[in-house]
């Protein structure tokens, strides 16, 4: 009985402390190098998310899993993205940069 007692409690802690993951916001490049006028392809490499919403280099905002930009000048290009869990409330989020050379 002691020890039905004690692999009890033992299974109750480990359940009870079972973490939640978190978000965990990645940006995946379909290469490294782009050109002027190249269409550069963006995924969406997250972990654990519910939701996800990208902010462009131009400001402009989608929910696609996989978006595509097409740079107007050779430049660095700035994507963001936030993703989200259930509840909505907290938003997680990073941002990658790539050079786009002439």
């Amino acid at each position: 009985m002691k020890y039905s007692v004690l692999i009890l409690v033992v299974l109750l802690s480990f359940i009870a402390c079972k973490k939640k993951y978190e978000p965990e916001p990645q940006i995946c490049f379909g290469k490294e190098i782009y050109k002027y006028k190249d269409t550069i392809a963006v995924n969406n490499c997250s972990n654990h998310f519910t939701g996800s919403r990208w902010v462009l280099p131009d400001g402009t905002q989608t929910k696609a899993a996989t978006v595509y930009y097409v740079p107007p000048t050779p430049g660095i290009y700035t994507f963001t993205i936030y993703v989200n869990n259930n509840d909505y409330i907290t938003e997680y989020k990073t941002t990658k940069s790539i050079t786009v050379t002439p």
